[in-house]
């Protein structure tokens, strides 16, 4: 079944703690859906307290990391995914308390109505957050070698279509449908669970379009919008970010959750 793919509009914003925050309230209050990018070494926990905070989001995890590296860049997601949540509900990244579901599925506790997805590739962090239904982002490295193979990844149409590519095209092509699959399987809250031959995207006017045969999260999330943009703003090298958000068809677009904090202040100076 093809599903039209609408128009993905959300602006990609770079992040440090200082923001900007203004501007992310402003997407939030005009799209209902924001992605965000950062940089592990930005995002360092202000303080020991911070940082054991942000670790009793996901205790488990927690406990079963190992290696600083591990554990700095798990500090830094939660820190970016929670600061990025209390800018766009106004709570502060202290009021918001991540968890995930027994699939995995990142969510906010005492937020039903809000969906989040988080990713990271290297020194790199992705965070979206969605008031229409369920969002997925994932991040690579543009140009990065991949043991990918079409045919682990593709759908017969799609490996089709890359066998007429040159091998750069080819492989710059494979890690946009990977980056794809990923995001909406995130969505859908399966992961990798759901093998990513099931489904594909075909090219299309205003984004890829997808071809699912209706597994995964059904009705009323029909409508999907899907969108891959290369990042480099602050990064040692270019970056991949795909993400996938649904909207209940029934309804068109899902009204935003109120989003600016008061009187404009960084979330991140608020209780």
């Amino acid at each position: 079944m093809s599903v039209p793919s609408p128009a993905v509009l959300l602006p990609v914003r770079l992040l440090t703690p200082s923001g900007p925050w203004e501007a992310v309230a402003d997407d939030w209050a005009r799209e209902g859906t924001v992605l965000a990018y950062g940089v592990v070494a930005d995002w360092a926990p202000p303080s020991d307290a911070a940082a054991e905070r942000l670790a009793a989001d996901e205790p488990c995890r927690w406990a079963g990391l190992r290696g600083e590296g591990l554990r700095t860049r798990f500090l830094a997601s939660r820190f970016l995914l929670r600061s990025l949540v209390g800018a766009v509900t106004g709570t502060g990244w202290r009021g918001v308390r991540p968890a995930r579901t027994t699939t995995g599925r990142p969510y906010v506790r005492g937020l039903p109505g809000l969906r989040v997805s988080l990713s990271h590739s290297g020194p790199v962090l992705a965070a979206a957050v969605s008031g229409h239904g369920p969002v997925g982002v994932d991040t690579e490295r543009a140009g990065r070698g991949t043991s990918l193979s079409p045919a682990h990844v593709c759908t017969a149409e799609e490996a089709e279509r890359l066998a007429g590519l040159r091998d750069d095209e080819r492989a710059a092509e494979l890690l946009r449908l990977w980056t794809l699959k990923e995001a909406y399987t995130k969505a859908l809250g399966v992961g990798l669970r759901r093998s990513p031959r099931g489904f594909g995207f075909a090219p299309g006017a205003r984004g890829p379009v997808l071809l699912d045969e209706g597994e995964g999260e059904p009705d009323p999330y029909r409508q999907w919008s899907f969108a891959t943009r290369l990042v480099r703003s602050a990064l040692p090298e270019p970056y991949l970010l795909s993400v996938a958000v649904a909207q209940p068809v029934e309804s068109g677009r899902a009204a935003a959750p109120s989003a600016r904090p008061a009187s404009g202040r960084s979330p991140l100076r608020t209780a």
